[in-house]
């Protein structure tokens, strides 16, 4: 059983482009396997995963026999190679290991032919470079090797817990025990053909291609070919096509659809009377589907109201294909036939998907999102707690003010506000839930505050409004705070914090932005700076208090806002226009607006004039008659 696994290696199918001879070594790990059992061999939940040998959940070509160190628990993992002898005389062969490993070597160079020349059963105690000497058993015999010859080598690693890594090495000619590099590895024979059509690992090949290969490089006299092709990936068992070919060209004849094949090319040398052949890496491809197969799937799509949607999807098929577009929940798109779906004026929000079809049957393309920018929460603070025209959740009064809440409001910037704690600390606070944001989703948050009381006698970190969590955990927060003794309004997300204005006992816009890992602030409509953050916050919105502490707010909230997308400049500066209209706000200066007024006008002209000809080099003596030298 183990020498029929071992002669299937080639076509692990988690690895593009294996089968092609390339310096280096291959590398593949697979992933969340079991323990073994009393008297089980190590590699028993390996053997029976479903995934091995052909799709390892992790592929990669090294540069060396090295796996990872101390890089996870419960995985096995496979480093194998064609190593190509740099000097005639007697090699040893290597591994050292945490946990277990096996070393396999066939001295004829194929996977099919390896017996197993080194081992460890329990693990190297080493935690530095590797300890080629701490068991025998991790030493094989010496093997006779010529210069120019090409061996087959392949180590299995099995980690449970704790450390892990993984080496194998050799000993040679004037060479003491080192880890084998890729000066001498290529991840397939060096000297098999090459595949030219179809490439190794190519999909959607035509039914009736024909196969075609490139000698090996070192082919410098009359070589003939046999090929095996065929549906099984055993090597030993791979059905002849054609024997004795002169020419690189083979004809499978009309293949099946949505089939994947398997060949390699045996090349005889004649070698100038002393014939020797190469059996031939295995490659493979897989012929076009009977159904259309999507090549470019449908993607979300975040919007405006009022801007036009495309999704689009793309697709491949040998035969002629149709189109049709359907809404999730309501079914066919009239006139929606095409491989694009447009949507003009969009208002509502919703999830699109296209049926692809062909005479040999329908595939369905993912379903993409429709999702609106939008005002997604407001609670106006107008005598209530209530969320206006349904957006967001009602609030909930907590503390002394439940009991009277009408009593908690008065006069604000935009009509009413609520005053939390204004003469005390009453524990008084809001309580809003969940708005549907959450981790890493782009927001806006905005309101109006203005504190009762000297900051003095207002709480250290104490959340204005915005998102909480019940517990103090790194990046579960987004909310306006006092920072800590700090007379300053600020940004606050666990863990880090960013000052936006004086507490000063007046009224401020205090707006707050996150998207693609980048909170903006924003006071009294200006722009106040930018900083590169991670959130991960919980879907728990507060006014006046966090959830997992007590300090409390003591002064108004007014117009509290949430937005499911990050506000721009202009944005920012409306909705404090809109709430004082005599106002003047500058969102971003243009290049040329060298006074910083906001227009590009001949004052700017004349500001120029003024610093033409000034010479501000140091030392001075650069300078002459205001004029650089």
């Amino acid at each position: 059983m183990r020498k029929l696994l071992i002669g299937m290696i080639l076509l692990g199918t988690g690895l593009s482009g294996v089968g092609l001879a390339e310096r280096g070594v291959v590398y593949e790990i697979w992933q969340d396997l079991r323990n073994v059992d009393v008297g089980e061999p190590f590699f028993a939940p390996l053997y029976e995963s479903p995934k091995f040998p052909f799709d390892p959940d992790q592929s990669y070509i090294l540069n060396r026999f090295e796996g990872l160190r101390n890089w996870a628990d419960h995985y096995a993992s496979r480093l194998y190679g064609y190593v190509t002898i740099p000097r005639t005389g007697v090699y040893h062969f290597y591994v050292a290991s945490d946990d277990q490993s096996e070393l396999w070597l066939s001295v004829e160079g194929w996977p099919d032919q390896v017996v197993r020349v080194a081992y460890i059963d329990t693990y190297n105690a080493t935690t530095g470079p590797p300890d080629w000497t701490e068991f025998a058993s991790q030493k094989s015999a010496g093997f006779a090797l010529e210069e120019g010859q090409v061996v087959y080598v392949e180590g299995l690693q099995r980690e449970w817990e704790g450390s892990d890594h993984f080496y194998v090495g050799w000993e040679g000619p004037g060479m003491p025990v080192v880890t084998i590099s890729d000066v001498y590895t290529h991840t397939a024979h060096p000297r098999g053909a090459t595949p030219l059509v179809p490439e190794h690992g190519e999909t959607l090949v035509p039914i009736d291609t024909p196969l075609t290969w490139d000698a090996p490089a070192d082919v410098n006299d009359l070589a003939t070919y046999t090929v095996y092709f065929g549906e099984d990936p055993n090597a030993l068992t791979m059905p002849l096509l054609v024997a004795d070919l002169t020419e690189r060209t083979a004809d499978p004849g009309l293949l099946e659809k949505g089939t994947t094949y398997y060949w390699r090319v045996e090349v005889t040398h004649s070698n100038y009377g002393d014939p020797f052949t190469v059996r031939g890496n295995i490659w493979q491809f897989t012929t076009i589907s009977p159904v259309p197969v999507i090549v470019g799937e449908p993607q979300d799509l975040f919007i405006r109201p009022g801007e036009t949607a495309v999704f689009a999807v793309s697709a491949t098929s040998d035969v002629e294909m149709t189109y049709q577009w359907y809404q999730q929940g309501v079914g066919p798109i009239e006139g929606a036939t095409t491989d694009t779906l447009t949507l003009e004026d969009v208002q509502a929000e919703g999830q699109f998907y296209c049926e692809i079809s062909n005479d040999g049957g329908t595939t369905t393309s993912r379903t993409a999102a429709l999702r609106l920018k939008r005002l997604i929460a407001h609670w106006p603070l107008d005598g209530d707690v209530l969320a206006k025209d349904g957006l967001g959740p009602d609030g909930q009064i907590f503390g002394a003010g439940a009991a009277d809440p009408p009593s908690m409001f008065s006069p604000g910037p935009v009509g009413q506000a609520i005053g939390v704690n204004l003469d005390a600390e009453k524990g008084e606070y809001v309580v809003f839930g969940a708005v549907g944001i959450s981790g890493n989703m782009p927001r806006t948050i905005a309101c109006w505050a203005k504190n009762s009381v000297p900051v003095g006698q207002i709480a250290n970190w104490c959340t204005i409004f915005g998102f909480t969590s019940p517990e103090a955990l790194g990046e579960q927060s987004f909310d306006f705070n006092r920072r800590g003794d700090q007379p300053q309004y600020c940004i606050h997300r666990y863990g880090a914090e960013w000052n936006m204005h004086e507490i000063d006992g007046e009224w401020h816009f205090l707006v707050a932005t996150f998207e693609n890992g980048t909170v903006r602030w924003y006071v009294d409509g200006w722009f106040g700076g930018s900083a590169t953050t991670n959130l991960q916050t919980q879907d728990l919105v507060h006014l006046g208090k966090r959830a997992h502490s007590d300090p409390v707010w003591r002064g108004w909230v007014d117009d509290a806002r949430i937005y499911n997308y990050a506000l721009d400049a202009y944005e920012v500066a409306q909705l404090y226009i809109n709430a004082v209209p005599d106002a003047v706000i500058c969102p971003e200066y243009d290049v040329a607006d060298l006074n910083r007024d906001c227009k590009v006008n001949l004052l700017d002209f004349a500001e120029l004039a003024r610093v033409w000809m000034e010479c501000g080099r140091i030392p001075v003596s650069e300078c002459t008659d205001g004029q650089p030298n």
